[in-house]
């Protein structure tokens, strides 16, 4: 009975440590598809409204560096974000900036002009061009979902270079994850379905939010471009009636002034006020 008690306790040590490994290995996993897709979303959100350079930023704006690193505009030329160090007392959190030609240089995504930014253009003529951008960001979501699937079952932690394509889109040749670089194993195969299961909820998730915002912008954009239209045809219709009317106008008063010339030939004109 002894022995089978230690040959239990034995085996309940050596499995919790897996069992530990594993879940971290699953977390490292999700956050790395979680920055790879809201990277795809910086990306495409970019080819919609634009990114423009550091100095013209309005204050407030967030952007990320090519290492995934949030920053801030906080000033006029200062760009600013929170790092980590650790110290003999701890975990201390400092403030680091940087100028916006250091942020345009180390950005993550280029500067552009958005497609909502493209003028002399109806909104019914954009329409191409978002849909076609909201299938990419399908196309390339979905991309990051197969990459993680294809990372589980590499044979080393040592990223290598697939080819990934999914339905309907163009091939693309990529790094595979090492943190999702599972070993094929039955202690790894749930763990493994997990990551397939949540990486396409989130990006089904993800597409319907965008179509979502994508349906109001360009319901807004709609209603902009027609307001500056009309307001455009009534500025050309005034100054179209300006000068046929202050003509008429002009005329009727120097005619008004005129009246005084006029001679009275009635004798009602010279009559006395009536008592």
């Amino acid at each position: 009975m002894m022995k089978k008690t230690l040959i239990l306790i034995g085996l309940i040590l050596f499995v919790s440590p897996i069992q530990s490994v594993a879940q971290s290995d699953v977390q490292l996993c999700r956050e790395k598809i979680n920055l790879s897709l809201a990277k795809e979303q910086r990306l495409y959100r970019s080819v919609l409204y634009g990114e423009p350079e550091a100095d013209e930023a309005p204050i407030g704006t967030v952007r990320f560096d090519d290492k995934g690193t949030p920053w801030m505009k906080k000033e006029d030329n200062k760009w600013s974000t929170a790092e980590e160090e650790e110290s003999p007392d701890g975990i201390e959190v400092t403030e680091k900036t940087q100028s916006n030609s250091e942020m345009d240089s180390s950005a993550e995504l280029e500067t552009r002009k958005g497609i909502f930014q493209t003028r002399r253009m109806l909104t019914s003529e954009l329409i191409p061009y978002l849909t076609q951008s909201l299938r990419a960001l399908r196309c390339r979501t979905e991309a990051v979902c197969e990459l993680a699937k294809r990372s589980v079952y590499q044979e080393n932690n040592t990223p290598s270079s697939i080819k990934i394509q999914t339905s309907g889109c163009v091939e693309r040749q990529v790094m595979t994850y090492p943190e999702c670089q599972f070993k094929a194993k039955d202690d790894t195969l749930a763990d493994a379905s997990d990551i397939y299961e949540r990486c396409d909820n989130v990006v089904k998730q993800m597409i319907e939010r965008e179509e979502s915002l994508l349906k109001m912008a360009v319901e807004y954009d709609a209603a902009y471009r027609s307001m500056l239209q009309f307001a455009g045809n009534f500025d050309l219709f005034m100054k179209e009636l300006q000068w046929p009317f202050t003509f008429t106008l002009r005329q009727a008063t120097g005619l008004i002034g005129q009246f005084n010339r006029i001679p009275c030939f009635l004798s009602s004109c010279d009559a006395s006020p009536l008592q």
